[in-house]
């Protein structure tokens, strides 16, 4: 479990969770209430544990969360590749598409300058 369980279970953003955990006088009574009930559902025996205990747990979904920020990274970075490779793949299409059309237009204007020639006097 980590702090964003608790917050999308309170309906909260993980500042406000953090902002309980801390005891911080700037969250409003219903956010304290709505922390704990979601502390609660995932197991937490009440919302206000010891000092060495809450530090545990905050330490514990931090690391969890440092773990999630890093397999998001990992994931940016494969999805990333992955758009540079389709792009490779568009800007090959279009060049080798723009070369066909190329040699065409130069058959064309080879087969026009032919017959704009005068036809050869016959003797």
């Amino acid at each position: 479990m980590t702090l964003a369980d608790i917050a999308r279970a309170a309906d909260v953003p993980v500042e406000s969770v953090l902002r309980v955990l801390n005891h911080d006088d700037e969250v409003s009574s219903e956010v304290v209430a709505r922390v704990r009930e979601a502390m609660e559902a995932y197991g937490y025996a009440g919302a206000s544990p010891p000092d060495a205990d809450r530090v545990g747990m905050v330490d514990a979904l931090l690391h969890r969360l440092a773990q999630d920020v890093e397999e998001l990274k990992v994931e940016l970075r494969r999805a990333q590749s992955e758009r540079l490779e389709d792009l490779t793949l568009v800007v090959d299409l279009l060049t080798t598409s723009w070369r066909a059309v190329d040699r065409r237009l130069g058959a064309i204007d080879r087969k026009l300058e032919r017959l704009e020639r005068p036809p050869p006097r016959l003797p």
